[in-house]
Parts: C-alpha cells; sequence; structure tokens
C-alpha cells in the first residue's frame, strides 16, 4: 500500500509505504530512505513538509523529522508522543498538528498533539475534541481548525471547540477534509460524501453515483473537477 505527498512549494515528490520506507523522486534522481538511513520504522502511514522545507514521517513506531541531512526521533522525550501518529498538519501559524493513537493518558486514549515548535501540547475529550481516534485534519480559510474522528467532526475556532455528528446530520467516521473555493468543505465518510456550508450538511452517496460509500481520500483539481477515492474505486465528480 503506498501513500504519496507532494509539496506545492518544492519539486520534490516524496512517497511512503507500508514496510518500505519512503522515498523522494527530485527530477530524474530517485533517493530511498529505510531503517538503515536513521527512520525508525519502515512502515510510514503519512508525510508533511512543513513551510521550512523539513519532511515530518508518521510511522508505526513514532514521529520522524528530516532536516535535509539527518533523521530525528520527534517527542520520545516525552512519553504521551510514543504513541502511533496517525494524521499531520501544519497550519497558519506553523504548528505541527499530530493525531497519535494509543496515547499514555487515563483512557489509554486519543487525541490531537501541538507542537509549537518549543514544546507538545495535548488536546482530547477534556478540551472538547469529540470522542473518537482522529483520521483527518484540516484547516479552513479562516484558520478554523477540523478534526475528522470515529463520530464525526470537531471545529477549534480560536479557543471554541464544536463538534458535529449523526444528529446534525453527517455521516459517522470522517476520513478526509477538503475545502472549495466557496468555503464549503467536502468531508470524505464511511457512509459517503458530506458538503457543510457551516449549516447543513448535503450527502453525496453511492445512490448519486459514487463508486463507494466508503471515502478515504477527497481532491480538487485546478478545473474544479473532484477527485473521491473509496473502498471500491475512484470518482470523478463535477458539480
Amino acid at each position: 500500500k503506498r501513500f504519496t505527498a507532494a509539496s506545492a512549494g518544492s519539486p520534490r515528490i516524496w512517497s511512503a509505504t507500508k514496510g518500505a520506507g519512503l522515498g523522494v523522486m527530485d527530477g530524474a534522481q530517485i533517493q530511498i530512505f529505510t531503517t538503515r538511513d536513521g527512520l525508525v520504522s519502515n512502515e510510514v502511514s503519512r508525510l508533511l513538509e512543513d513551510r521550512d522545507g523539513d519532511i515530518w514521517a508518521a510511522t508505526d513506531s513514532g514521529l520522524m523529522r528530516y532536516d535535509g541531512r539527518t533523521w530525528s526521533r520527534i517527542g520520545e522525550e516525552w512519553e504521551q508522543l510514543r504513541g502511533r501518529p496517525k494524521v499531520l498538519l501544519e497550519d497558519h501559524e506553523g504548528n505541527i498538528w499530530v493525531a497519535v493513537l494509543a496515547l499514555n493518558t487515563k483512557r489509554q486514549g486519543r487525541g490531537v498533539m501541538r507542537f509549537d515548535g518549543e514544546s507538545w501540547e495535548l488536546f482530547d475529550e477534556d478540551d472538547g475534541l469529540d470522542y473518537g481516534a482522529v483520521r483527518a485534519m484540516g484547516e479552513d480559510r479562516r484558520g478554523r481548525l477540523w478534526f475528522g474522528t470515529d463520530r464525526g467532526l470537531t471545529r477549534l475556532d480560536g479557543q471554541i471547540w464544536r463538534s458535529f455528528n449523526r444528529e446534525d446530520g453527517l455521516g459517522e467516521g470522517v476520513t478526509s477534509i477538503a475545502e472549495d473555493d466557496e468555503g464549503v468543505l467536502w468531508l470524505g465518510t464511511m457512509a459517503g460524501v458530506y458538503r457543510f456550508d457551516g449549516q447543513v450538511f448535503q450527502p453525496l452517496l453511492r445512490s448519486d453515483g459514487l463508486a463507494s460509500d466508503a471515502i478515504y481520500e477527497i481532491l480538487q483539481d485546478r478545473k474544479g473537477v473532484y477527485w473521491i477515492g473509496g473502498g471500491s474505486g475512484l470518482t470523478r465528480y463535477e458539480p
């Protein structure tokens, strides 16, 4: 299984794999990184290139960062980061957000970690994050953060948390978050795609033409066409 991350600010394309480490393609040159090169594990699920050009890699054994020369284990000094990082996001202020499973909390829990460049802070259900593992994260044009969980969706607006779930008309298991040019959120869930204009969730389901109701990724291309990856194939959708 292969996951790929490309940086809009760099010609390099980074590719992560399940079991074979990760690689970077820069023009015609390809370089491979594995545990022999400093990775803590060859099982890599997500990649992020931050504004400084550093690469963050979520592996099944911890979080790694590459500064262009060496790989470093991040958060090892703090016991709570020894969980499994699953999703990565950099916000407009340069903070790095990491969704982690199996945190060493009293609930043996889940949550998100925020790194401001100096220290880590944990946010979980006590702060207002909806219960369940965080599967997706996104930031909208207003700087609000969105967290997709097993139950639904949580929004962080400044210091104010708000959650949305089935009672609000949203399908369970949010796996992907995207924002279109009009500020509408497109949410991939395990029960189809839901568009959210801030007021109402509008579903787009298999009965509407999706290849699958189990959605894992949503991407809008430059022409405004949506590419929706699901459990049974890829759907091309033109609004």
